[in-house]
C-alpha cells in the first residue's frame, strides 16, 4: 500500500509556522522560569526552594518531627521524596538534606543528622545508605498548623499525593539562614541572620510600618554566621538593606600568643563563613591551611615556619574557649595569649609558628590580606514573591485572577513585610478554618441539646421507626434539626442522653461559642492578627533565640581596619638595607648598619655568603619600604616589596632565591634591581640599555604588577638594561656612562616619552667594543663618582662635564687601562654622601665620596677599595641622605644612653 493511500481517511491537519528565533527565544524564557521557580530561588514567604520543603514535608509525613525524635535512613528519605514529590536525582536531594543538616553551614539547621554529614575539613558527607535524619524542633515551627488549611496545597506529579505551595512558618527562615542559588541569568546570596534580632525588627515593623532602614538596622545590627567571626562596618550591610545588592567584608577570629618553647604563634580560632579550615583533597586543595601552605612555598610568607591545624571535630555551636592544644603544647601548659582569649563555635584550633625576630602583627596583616582569613561576600537578595495575575481558565474560558511566583531583588523592609503579610494570611485561613470547624460543633452541640428536651419522645421516634433513614426524618421533623445533628443523635449512645451529659454539652458549647467570637472577632480586627504575630513570634524566639555570633566592627573603626590593610607595611618599622644580589639569582637582606663607614683603601668585610661558582652581580641601598623593580635581561618586569626579602643570618646561607620571591619560574636572568619609594604618576622612569639605548616611560605603569609581570622595553640582540633613574620634568639632565670611561649629558625631554614594550631612542653612540654601564642624574652642587674594576675612580664636578646632545659620542670621564680597568659604576653624590662597593667575591666598604679627591675630567683617579688577587668590583650604591642622618640620631641616642647608664647619680637622685 503507498503512503498516500495509508492517509486517506485520516483527519487533515496544519502545522502552524512559527519563526525560529521567536520559538527558540520563548523556549528558552519558559525554561529559564521553570528553573527560577522550580528549583534555584526560594520562596520570600519560607525561605525555601522547593527541593527543601518537598523534603521537610516528606519527613513531616513520615513521622519525623519530635517529639519523640526518631530518625529514618536517609536513603529512606531520599527515595520517598524523589518518588512522590520531587522527581530529579537523588544526589541533588541527598545535598540539599545534607545542607539543612549542616550546622556550619546552616544558622538553625533544620534537619537532626547522624553520622557523617561533612566538616569544615573539606570531608565529604557519607552515602546516604550509611547515614540517618530526622526533623530538629525549631522545624515545628515551618510546619505549625499546615493541617488546618493555612497554605494551598496542589497535586504532585502523577496526580497521586498532594504537597504544599508554601509552608505556614512561624520563622523567617529566609534572613535567618539564608540561601545561596544560581538560575539562568539571575543569582541569589542571602546570608543567615540572627533569628532574635530578626524577630525584634519584625515586631518593631508591625508596630510602626513607617520604619526606616537605618530604624530596622537598631534591631537588626547585620548578617549573623554561624562560624562566629567579624564583619568590617556596615556600609556594605546597609547598601544590601537598601537596594537588595551590597558586599561585606568577613573576616575569621585570630589572635598572637606565645608560647614558652614554642615562641610566637597565631592562633586562629573562628575562619570565615564556609571557609574550610584544610582540604585532604590534594588535587583541589582549597582549605586555608593548603593556602597559607602554598604561599609559604612560593615565598610570600617567609616569616612562616610551620602551619599545625588542631582542630576538633565537633560541630559548631558547642563553644569552647581557646581551641585543643597540640601535644607540644600539653608539655608546656603555660601558653600566654597577648589579645584577650576567643572562644570558638566551630572547633577550629589552626595555630602557625613564625619565626624569631618576625613582626607577629605584619604577618596576620598579610594573612588578611592574601588568604582566606579574610573574605568578602556578596548580598543580593533575591527571591520569589506571590503576584496575582489575570489568566486564562481552560476548563471555563473565562478570565480568572492567579497567583504566581516572580523573581524580584527586595530591600530588608521589603523582605520583612512580605513575611509579615503571610503570617497575616495564614493566621486567617486558619481562624477561618478554626471558626468552621467550631460552628460544626456548636451546630452539633445544639441538636444534642434539642433532642434532649423530651428524651421519650426521641426514643419512641426511634422505635417506631422502620429504618435509619426514616428515624433521621422523625428527628428532623419532630425536633427541627438538621441533617448533621439528626445523624450525629442517631449515632451517640442512649446512656449519654442524661441530665449530666446536658449540663457538660451546655459548659461545652459556652465555650466553643466564646472560641467562636474570639475569632469572628479576630478575623474582623487587624490589630488583633497583629497581636497574634507578635505573641507567637515572641514564643518562637523564647524557645530557639539565641546570642549573636559574629561581631560587628563599626564603620569609624572599620575604615582604619581596611585603610591599614591596604598597605601591607603598615605595621612595619622602616630601616635602611642593603640587598645584594648574586648572579646564580640569590638575593638577600642586611641591616645597612650593620655595615660600619671605613676610610678610602680599606679591604672591606663580607657582605654575604657566595655559592660556589657564584659571585654578587649587583647591590642596592633603599629602606624596607620601598618597592622593587625587577628587570630581567629579556626586558620583563616585575615587583614586590623590599621586606620581603628576609633579613638573612650572619653567614647568609638561607638566602632565598629570586624566583620565590617573584613566584615565578622563569629561566631568565635578573638584570637590574631598582628602588622606587612611590609610584608617583607626575615622575618618569628612564631606563637605560647596555647599547646605548634609553627609554622613558611613566612611572605609573609599573604600579601593581601582575604576578606574570609585565613586558617594559623590547631588547636587540646583545642588548640588556644596565640602569634605571627616576625624573620629574623635561628640564632635568642625565649622564650616561661607558665601561671605557666616556659621559655623555642631555637632558630628558630629547627622550621621547612611550608605553611599556618600546624600543627606545639612541641615547649615546658607542666606539667599538664599548658599552654603557651607568646612568645618574645631574644635580646642583653636587659631583659624578665613578668607580673602576680594578677599585680605583675619581669624583668630577659636573659642571667639568660638557652638554651634549642626545645620541652624541660625550666626552672622557675617567681614563681606563690596565691600572683601573673598565669602568663599572658611576654615582651623583654630595660632599658628605656615602657610598657602598661590593666586590665579586663578596667584600664590601662603606666610604664618604668626600674621601675621594676632587680631580679634572680624564684623570686617573685614586684607589677607593684594596683587592685580594683575582677580585674586582662589581657595583656602587648611593646610601641616601636621610639613611645616615637616621644612622647619626639612633649613635647620638645610644651614646647618651650609655652616658646615663656610666655617670654617678646625685644625692637628690638618691634620695
Amino acid at each position: 500500500m503507498s503512503d498516500a493511500s495509508e492517509l486517506e481517511g485520516t483527519t487533515s491537519f496544519s502545522i502552524p509556522q512559527v519563526p525560529l528565533e521567536k520559538e527558540l527565544e520563548q523556549s528558552y524564557l519558559d525554561y529559564s522560569m521553570s528553573v527560577i521557580v522550580g528549583r534555584a530561588l526560594p520562596d520570600v514567604r519560607d525561605g525555601l526552594k522547593p527541593v527543601q520543603r518537598r523534603i521537610l514535608w516528606t519527613m513531616y509525613r513520615m513521622g519525623l518531627l519530635p517529639p519523640p525524635e526518631k530518625k529514618r535512613k536517609s536513603a529512606t528519605i531520599v527515595g520517598e521524596t524523589i518518588g512522590k514529590y520531587h522527581p530529579h536525582g537523588d544526589q541533588a536531594v541527598y545535598d540539599a538534606l545534607v545542607r539543612m543538616a549542616q550546622d556550619f553551614t546552616m544558622r538553625y539547621p533544620l534537619v537532626n543528622g547522624q553520622g557523617n554529614f561533612g566538616s569544615l575539613d573539606g570531608l565529604p558527607p557519607a552515602a546516604y545508605r550509611y547515614t540517618e535524619a530526622g526533623l530538629m524542633p525549631i522545624t515545628s515551627a515551618l510546619l505549625a498548623d499546615i493541617d488546618k488549611e493555612t497554605v494551598p496545597f496542589i497535586p504532585n506529579f502523577d496526580g497521586e499525593e498532594f504537597e504544599p505551595t508554601v509552608l505556614p512558618t512561624r520563622l523567617p527562615n529566609l534572613l535567618i539562614n539564608g540561601t545561596i542559588g544560581i538560575a539562568v541569568g539571575m543569582a541569589t546570596s542571602i546570608p543567615p541572620h540572627n533569628l532574635s534580632e530578626v524577630i525584634d525588627g519584625i515586631i518593631a515593623l508591625l508596630e510602626n510600618p513607617n520604619l526606616t532602614v537605618d530604624d530596622l538596622m537598631q534591631y537588626i545590627k547585620g548578617p549573623d554566621f554561624p562560624s562566629g567571626g567579624f564583619i568590617i562596618g556596615t556600609s556594605g550591610v546597609r547598601q544590601a538593606y537598601e537596594t537588595g545588592r551590597g558586599r561585606v567584608v568577613l573576616r575569621g577570629k585570630a589572635e598572637i600568643a606565645h608560647d614558652e618553647k614554642e615562641g610566637i604563634y597565631i592562633h586562629i580560632s573562628d575562619l570565615p563563613y564556609q571557609v574550610k579550615r584544610q582540604d585532604y583533597d590534594t588535587k583541589n586543595a582549597s582549605g586555608f591551611v593548603n593556602q597559607v601552605e602554598e604561599l609559604m612555598r612560593r615565598g610570600r610568607f617567609p616569616e612562616i615556619a610551620r602551619v599545625e591545624n588542631l582542630s576538633s571535630k565537633r560541630g559548631v555551636g558547642r563553644r569552647r574557649r581557646g581551641g585543643s592544644r597540640s601535644k607540644r603544647s600539653q608539655r608546656s601548659p603555660n601558653v600566654q595569649d597577648t589579645g584577650q582569649q576567643i572562644e570558638s563555635y566551630t572547633g577550629t584550633d589552626v595555630r602557625i609558628y613564625l619565626r624569631s625576630g618576625t613582626n607577629p602583627q605584619v604577618v596576620l596583616n598579610k594573612l588578611y590580606r592574601y588568604t582566606k582569613l579574610q573574605t568578602s561576600i556578596s548580598i543580593i537578595t533575591m527571591a520569589l514573591i506571590p503576584v496575582k495575575q489575570a489568566a486564562l481558565d481552560p476548563i471555563s474560558g473565562k478570565t480568572v485572577e492567579q497567583e504566581k511566583l516572580v523573581p524580584r531583588i527586595l530591600t530588608l523592609k521589603q523582605l520583612l513585610q512580605h513575611f509579615i503579610n503571610h503570617r497575616k494570611t495564614v493566621i486567617r485561613r486558619r481562624s477561618e478554618h478554626d471558626l468552621r470547624e467550631n460552628r460544626k460543633k456548636a451546630h452539633i452541640l445544639e441538636g444534642r441539646l434539642k433532642a434532649l428536651q423530651d428524651i421519650d419522645r426521641l426514643i419512641e421516634l426511634i422505635r417506631g421507626a422502620e429504618d435509619t433513614n426514616a428515624a433521621k426524618q422523625s428527628l428532623m421533623d419532630e425536633f427541627e434539626l438538621s441533617e448533621i445533628q439528626a445523624t450525629d443523635v442517631l449515632d451517640r449512645p442512649l446512656r449519654i442522653l442524661t441530665k449530666l451529659d446536658r449540663e457538660k454539652i451546655l459548659e461545652e458549647l459556652e465555650q466553643i461559642n466564646e472560641k467562636i467570637a474570639y475569632l469572628e472577632e479576630l478575623l474582623r480586627s487587624e490589630e488583633k492578627i497583629k497581636e497574634v504575630i507578635k505573641e507567637e513570634l515572641l514564643e518562637v524566639k523564647g524557645k530557639y533565640g539565641d546570642e549573636r555570633r559574629t561581631k560587628i566592627i563599626p564603620d569609624e573603626r572599620a575604615r582604619d581596619e581596611l585603610l591599614y590593610l591596604e598597605e601591607e607595611t603598615a605595621l612595619i618599622q622602616e630601616r635602611p638595607i642593603i640587598i645584594p644580589f648574586t648572579n646564580q639569582g640569590f638575593i638577600e637582606a642586611r641591616p645597612l648598619d650593620s655595615h660600619s663607614k671605613q676610610h678610602r683603601g680599606g679591604k672591606g668585610s663580607l657582605v654575604t655568603y657566595l655559592r660556589e661558582n657564584d659571585f654578587i652581580k649587583d647591590l642596592i641601598v633603599c629602606s624596607n619600604l620601598d618597592n622593587i623593580l625587577v628587570f630581567t635581561n629579556t626586558g620583563r618586569a616585575y615587583g614586590f616589596k623590599a621586606h620581603q626579602i628576609p633579613i638573612s643570618d650572619k653567614k647568609g646561607k638561607k638566602t632565598p632565591h629570586i624566583n620565590q620571591i617573584l613566584r615565578t619560574s622563569e629561566e631568565n636572568k635578573v638584570a637590574e634591581l631598582i628602588s622606587i619609594p612611590d609610584f608617583d604618576p607626575d615622575k618618569d622612569i628612564i631606563l637605560a640599555t647596555k647599547l646605548g639605548r634609553v627609554v622613558r616611560i611613566s612611572l605609573s605603569e609599573f604600579h601593581n604588577l601582575r604576578q606574570t609581570g609585565k613586558k617594559s622595553v623590547t631588547l636587540r640582540e646583545g642588548d640588556n638594561l644596565i640602569g634605571a633613574i627616576l625624573a620629574s620634568n623635561e628640564q632635568e639632565e642625565i649622564v650616561l656612562i661607558t665601561k671605557k670611561g666616556q659621559v655623555s649629558r642631555f637632558t630628558v625631554g630629547e627622550i621621547r616619552k612611550t608605553r611599556c614594550g618600546s624600543q627606545g631612542v639612541i641615547g649615546m653612540r658607542l666606539r667599538d667594543e664599548d658599552e654603557v654601564v651607568a646612568i645618574s642624574p645631574v644635580r646642583e652642587n653636587h659631583y659624578l663618582l665613578t668607580c673602576t674594576k680594578n677599585g680605583y675612580g675619581n669624583r668630577v664636578d659636573f659642571n667639568k662635564i660638557r652638554k651634549t646632545r642626545r645620541g652624541a659620542k660625550g666626552v672622557r670621564l675617567i681614563t681606563t687601562g690596565s691600572r683601573n680597568g673598565p669602568v663599572v659604576s658611576s654615582k651623583t653624590v654630595k660632599e658628605e654622601s656615602q657610598v657602598i662597593m661590593v666586590t665579586k667575591k663578596g667584600k664590601l666598604i662603606r666610604i664618604t665620596a668626600g674621601e675621594v679627591r676632587l680631580t679634572n675630567r680624564a684623570t686617573k683617579g685614586v684607589r677607593l677599595i684594596r683587592l685580594e688577587s683575582e677580585d674586582e668590583v662589581r657595583t656602587m650604591a648611593l646610601i641616601r641622605s636621610d639613611f645616615m642622618a637616621r644612622e647619626s640620631a639612633e649613635a647620638i641616642q645610644r651614646i647618651t644612653e650609655a652616658v646615663d647608664e656610666q655617670r654617678v647619680p646625685s644625692d637628690e637622685e638618691e634620695e
